[in-house]
């Protein structure tokens, strides 16, 4: 399963730079780099405390104003401890979508909104004690996820600063608030 996730990883960052004619303008291709802060929400936040992780992106220039992008990350929550039993999530995002722009390309900050689909690889463990009877515990599944995105983007001589804030909608009540904070190059 492992090898599956990550072909269909690479697979995905390189659609993205394949979907347009113009692929030899390699200026249209553009990577980033975050960092990302995972508040968990509902069912999921009773499971995990806050999470943390980083995310690369490959992010191909559709016109000036639309961009395709293919993003996969690791993140991780310490778990939180239930009647002797403590959880450990960690999260593989695998997703693609758009990024529109609200402003005109100019030197200054440019205001988006950006939507992704896609899934996240789910690891669970869970150890404890209960009734005198130590155990350990290993799950993982696969998750379809949405992630509605606003963010800007300023630059920074030949890097840009990307910060966006996202609700990332993970089925079966895994959803969690990512703040993002990278580069792209």
């Amino acid at each position: 399963m492992k090898n599956f996730l990550s072909a269909l990883a690479v697979a995905l960052l390189f659609t993205v730079a394949s979907l347009s004619p113009s692929v030899s303008n390699a200026q249209d291709i553009k990577f980033r780099v975050n960092g990302e802060l995972a508040l968990p929400t509902g069912d999921f936040g009773d499971l995990a405390s806050t999470g943390f992780g980083a995310t690369i992106s490959g992010e191909k220039m559709m016109d000036e104003n639309m961009t395709l992008t293919a993003t996969i990350g690791y993140l991780m929550w310490s778990g939180e401890e239930f009647f002797g039993i403590t959880t450990d999530v960690s999260a593989i995002p695998v997703q693609a979508g758009l990024k529109y722009f609200f402003m005109p390309k100019s030197d200054g900050i440019r205001a988006y909104g950006m939507a992704e689909a896609g899934f996240h690889y789910l690891m669970l463990s869970a150890e404890g004690t209960i009734f005198g009877q130590t155990f350990s515990n290993d799950d993982s599944e696969v998750r379809l996820s949405l992630a509605p995105s606003v963010g800007f983007e300023m630059p920074l001589g030949d890097l840009t600063l990307d910060v966006a804030g996202r609700y990332q909608f993970v089925t079966d009540d895994t959803s969690y608030i990512g703040i993002r904070a990278g580069v792209k190059f």
